[in-house]
């Protein structure tokens, strides 16, 4: 399935809720408190153990749920990530959160190059860089 919107996001979660809640509970102890960033203990406690935090947020739409997925995914190995039902959609969920930000205003324009430039170096031309590291292996 293709995420484009909020609502193919939140679909998807539906779909695989008990197979990313595996992936979860595989890398975190779902009966622990849970934290407003998953994992930070400086944080704020939300009040509710992980398990019913999770459940919390996907009843409410909250796209802080998607802090549990980038947890899991950043905490998995290679070993079981290849191995489990749901990895991929996980990793689709974790990529295609942009859906929950804002989209920019109509006249936003992005930086161009001379404007997030501090030095008249940083405007040099990239060709000149690459020309002077061929040189430094040609001396090698």
């Amino acid at each position: 399935m293709e995420i484009k919107t909020k609502e193919d996001w939140w679909a998807l979660v539906d779909s695989y809720w008990d197979s990313l809640c595996d992936i979860i509970a595989h890398h975190m102890m779902m009966l622990s408190p849970a934290y407003e960033t998953p994992g930070k203990d400086h944080t704020p406690q939300t009040g509710r153990t992980i398990s019913a935090e999770i459940d919390f947020l996907k009843e409410n739409k909250d796209p802080k749920l998607a802090r549990y997925f980038h947890a899991s995914w950043v905490l998995a190995s290679d070993a079981y990530a290849y191995s489990v039902p749901g990895w991929a959609v996980l990793c689709d969920l974790c990529s295609e959160d942009w859906v929950f930000h804002e989209e920019p205003p109509d006249n936003w324009v992005p930086p161009t190059r001379d404007i997030i430039a501090e030095s008249p170096e940083d405007l040099k031309d990239p060709r000149e860089t690459l020309d002077d590291f061929d040189l430094f292996f040609d001396e090698v």
